[in-house]
């Protein structure tokens, strides 16, 4: 009946300038996504934010892991005034006003907490303006850095609160935030009509699961753990992306998120039926299954290929509504925005190569670089791990597989091949991305150029086969320690021989179950330092011969 005062519309308005990343911000715990092991259910910090009974605090993590959005969440649900600082704009005078101001409030029974973000960008006199507060408990200080508390933040302060190590998010996590924007029609671009991946071939618009999920993916990797870059991302494409009008008619199916075999079943059951409008627009009986404003999730996919709740469209716009364009405010007139791998290339200034972590592309590269390793070809080994880390692969994913291939593939032929992985993953972690990347291609290069050998691998191999095969037989008795009397008598321990009481520190006992007695598991090739172990065996075998 009344039209919103201007102070509404100017709430309105300044909350639609704000960046996706800010409008998305968590309001609950329930609804932030990571740090499972500080905020999953019954976890400690969890449990103080639940029950509002809360001591000061420090969060460290990387850029966009959740940790101002964090300190928000905890003064929505906690009794407190909250008061947040920026310690690039903020100095010792507005400090000591707060101060002051806080220690009032703490006298009437209110508390106030203080989030100071960037804290270490604070000196040592700042940072010891808030110590009488924090330690007369007029104030709860919470604290975000991005660097190492121990060497920034002054060790009184360090020593009067709690920190918690906030972690990077995973690529998936990033993917579901990246969803969860484009389906949020109060904060997000839900209104937006946003189609994910390329055209049909006759033009008209559709979607594209497994293009529109690579798009996702490649965001999310590119922005390497942090939410908002990945958000700033994704709305930059938008802003970028073109308007294209929906199709005329509901035969015309390519813009729907949904299923052929759905559509079919859909179009043929209220084609059986009597229109009960007979004047309607065109088109409107045969979607009578499917509503406008029907959520897309509730359509169960019935193909691999079938739609899921992966873009911004989570509802089917009505004929009505896509001829005449009367959608939601703020909704792009009767068309879509369709964001393409090409269109994302533009806005990352990066060539976006095909890959899908999980699916064929992924397992073709990695195959690609295993096998490239196994045939010493460098270059190759080189070029296929350059290629799926800027594909948007986890480099630790890499760096395990470099680890197993250590192991399968140069063995003993080469033993420190496997310290030289370990090595390149440790370098990885301790550098980031992209110098760590590096280490990686040093130790590609160093396993492709080893001498190469199987042998643990297939010794292994057909040692699990007779696990598996064969009767579990007992320990031989000679080889069972006899920690008590009774076992001593029933004759645990005895016939053992002790190889540091022989010359050549060998003797003739066996040592494998008898059902499998004189078993040969490892045979050592003449490659590498395995050379010298196959010499090795072979004096072995001759000193037990002898015995």
């Amino acid at each position: 009946m009344f039209s919103a005062g201007p102070e509404i519309r100017a709430q309105d308005a300044a909350a639609a300038l704000q960046p996706l990343a800010e409008r998305m911000r968590p309001r609950t715990l329930d609804e932030f996504i990571g740090q499972e092991k500080l905020l999953g259910p019954g976890k400690p910090l969890r449990m103080q934010i639940e029950s509002d009974n809360l001591s000061s605090m420090l969060f460290w993590g990387p850029p966009g892991c959740g940790k101002t959005t964090l300190a928000r969440v905890i003064a929505r649900l906690t009794k407190s005034e909250y008061v947040a600082f920026s310690a690039v704009l903020s100095g010792i005078k507005e400090i000591k006003e707060v101060m002051a101001e806080a220690e009032k409030r703490s006298r009437g029974g209110q508390r106030t907490i203080v989030f100071v973000d960037e804290v270490h960008r604070f000196n040592k006199a700042q940072q010891d303006a808030f110590l009488p507060y924090v330690e007369a408990g007029h104030i709860l200080f919470i604290g975000a850095t991005t660097e190492n508390p121990s060497f920034e933040v002054i060790s009184p302060l360090l020593s009067r609160t709690k920190v918690y190590v906030l972690e990077a998010l995973t690529t998936p996590q990033i993917v579901e935030l990246l969803k969860r924007a484009l389906a949020d029609k109060e904060r997000g671009l839900g209104n937006e009509r946003i189609v994910l991946g390329e055209e049909s071939e006759n033009g008209n618009p559709k979607i594209e699961n497994r293009a529109g999920e690579e798009i996702l993916w490649r965001i999310a990797a590119f922005a390497n753990g942090d939410a908002r870059t990945a958000y700033n991302t994704l709305e930059l494409c938008v802003k970028s992306a073109k308007v294209e009008e929906w199709p005329a008619t509901g035969d015309q199916k390519e813009g729907y998120q949904i299923s052929d075999t759905r559509y079919q079943e859909a179009k043929a059951k209220t084609q059986d039926q009597p229109s009960q409008n007979e004047g309607g627009a065109p088109g409107a009986g045969e979607h009578s299954e499917l509503r406008t404003g029907e959520n897309v999730a509730a359509i169960p996919p019935l193909r691999p290929q079938t739609a899921r709740p992966l873009v911004g469209m989570t509802s089917f716009p009505s004929p009505e509504e896509r001829g005449a364009g009367r959608l939601e405010a703020g909704a792009t007139g009767g068309g879509v925005k369709r964001i393409t791998a090409e269109l994302l290339e533009d806005v990352l200034q990066r060539k976006m190569l095909r890959y899908d972590k999980a699916g064929e592309e992924h397992y073709n590269l990695i195959s690609a670089l295993h096998k490239s390793v196994r045939n010493s070809d460098a270059d190759a080994a080189l070029y296929w791990l350059a290629r799926m880390i800027e594909s948007g692969e986890d480099p630790l994913y890499l760096a395990r597989r470099m680890v197993r291939m250590a192991s399968e593939d140069i063995g003993l032929a080469e033993p420190g091949a496997l310290a030289v992985t370990l090595a390149a993953k440790e370098a990885f972690d301790f550098l980031g991305a992209p110098e760590g990347h590096l280490a990686l291609a040093q130790a590609a290069v160093y396993l492709s150029l080893a001498p190469k050998s199987n042998a643990v691998y297939v010794a292994y191999g057909n040692v699990m086969e007779d696990v598996r095969k064969t009767e579990a037989d007992p320990v031989p008795l000679h080889l069972r320690n006899a920690v008590t009397g009774l076992m001593k008598n029933v004759g645990y321990g005895e016939g053992y021989k002790y190889a540091h009481d022989f010359e050549e520190k060998v003797t003739e006992m066996t040592c494998l179950p008898d059902n499998l007695s004189g078993r040969v598991y490892y045979k050592p090739t003449d490659q590498g330092f395995e050379a010298r172990l196959r010499v090795k065996m072979a004096e072995i075998a001759k000193i037990k011969a002898r015995k």
